[in-house]
C-alpha cells in the first residue's frame, strides 16, 4: 500500500488525480485542502507552516501542485524546499508544471521549481500539460463569457492547440504516484490532435446547438489588459511565457506521453465536447 497526498484536490487536475486513484486498491488517498478535515481529508494552506507537517504525516508519495507567489511568500521555489523538509518518509513526487516549462528562463518559477524536484533525493516525474479541454467548461475560465457574450477571445495567432483532457493528467499522475517505472520522466501532455480555437467553437456550437465564435485577440493589448500595476513582476513574465508559447506553432505539437504512460491513446477535444454538451446550452 502507498499513502499518498494529493494537493489541489478541489481543482482541475487534483479532483481528476483523487478519482483516478479510487480505483487503485494499493493506493491510500489523503486529499489536502484548506478547509476539510476528516479521515481522508487533511487541512492544508500554504499561508500557514503548521498545516503542512500534519498534512504530510506518513505520506509516500505526494502530488504536488506549486503554490502562487504573493507578497508574504515571493519564492515559491523555497517555500516548496521548506514543504519537502516536512516529509521525512515521501520517498515519491509528481510535479504539476507546465507546457514548455523546460525551455523556460531558468530564473522563473516553473524552471526553478522543476529544478528542485529534478536535483532532489526523490523518485520524480514531471507532468507538463498543455491547455486543458476543460477551461471550457469552467466558470472561471471561458464557460461564463460564452454563454452571456456568445464568444471566446485569446490570442493565438491562428496556430492550433493540442488540448489535453485533465482526466488524462489526472490518471497520469496516479500512474506516477504508484509505479516507479516513471521516476526520472517529463511527460509533455496533450491530446491526439490538436484545433484552432475557431474549430473548437464550431465543435462546442454543432454540439450545443448555439453558435459560439472565436476572437483571435491581438497579444501586447491582451497581455496590458491583464497586467497589474500591484502584481510582482514574475506574474507578467509568466503570462507572457504562457500566452506567447500559445501564439507559436509549437502550440501545436502532438506528443505521445499520454499514451506512452497509460498505454491507450489521450482522450479527443470531439470526446470532451460530446460529453460536456448541456453545460453550453
Amino acid at each position: 500500500m502507498t499513502r499518498i497526498l494529493v494537493m489541489g484536490a478541489n481543482g482541475k487536475t487534483g479532483r481528476c488525480v483523487v478519482e483516478a486513484l479510487s480505483t487503485r486498491e494499493e493506493a491510500i488517498v489523503r486529499c489536502a485542502s484548506r478547509f476539510e478535515t476528516s479521515a481522508s481529508h487533511a487541512t492544508f494552506d500554504w499561508e500557514l507552516r503548521q498545516t503542512w507537517r500534519p498534512a504530510l504525516e506518513g505520506i509516500e508519495a505526494l502530488y504536488l501542485v506549486k503554490p502562487a507567489s504573493t507578497e508574504t511568500n515571493p519564492d515559491v521555489r523555497d517555500q516548496m524546499a521548506a514543504l519537502l523538509d516536512c516529509a521525512p518518509e515521501l520517498r515519491r513526487v509528481v510535479l504539476l508544471s507546465e507546457i514548455d516549462a523546460g525551455t523556460r528562463a531558468e530564473d522563473l518559477d516553473e524552471r526553478r521549481v522543476e529544478r528542485l524536484i529534478e536535483n532532489s533525493s526523490l523518485e520524480w516525474t514531471i507532468l507538463r500539460p498543455h491547455w486543458f479541454m476543460q477551461n471550457f467548461a469552467d466558470p472561471s475560465f471561458y464557460l461564463s463569457q460564452l454563454k452571456t457574450e456568445g464568444r471566446v477571445s485569446v490570442p493565438t495567432g491562428g496556430h492550433a492547440t493540442s488540448f489535453v483532457d485533465t482526466r488524462d493528467v489526472g490518471d497520469v499522475a496516479a500512474a506516477a504516484l504508484l509505479d516507479r517505472s516513471h521516476a526520472g520522466k517529463h511527460y509533455t501532455l496533450t491530446g491526439p490532435a490538436s484545433h484552432t480555437w475557431a474549430d473548437a467553437m464550431s465543435m462546442i456550437s454543432f454540439v450545443s446547438g448555439r453558435q459560439f465564435s472565436y476572437e483571435d485577440a491581438p497579444l501586447e493589448p491582451y497581455l496590458a489588459e491583464r497586467a497589474s500595476p500591484y502584481a510582482l513582476r514574475k506574474f507578467a513574465d509568466h503570462n507572457r511565457a504562457v500566452y506567447e508559447f500559445l501564439c507559436s506553432s509549437a502550440s501545436s505539437a502532438i506528443s505521445e506521453d499520454v499514451q506512452q504512460a497509460l498505454g491507450r491513446p489521450a482522450r479527443t477535444f470531439e470526446t470532451f465536447v460530446r460529453e460536456t454538451g448541456p453545460l453550453w446550452r
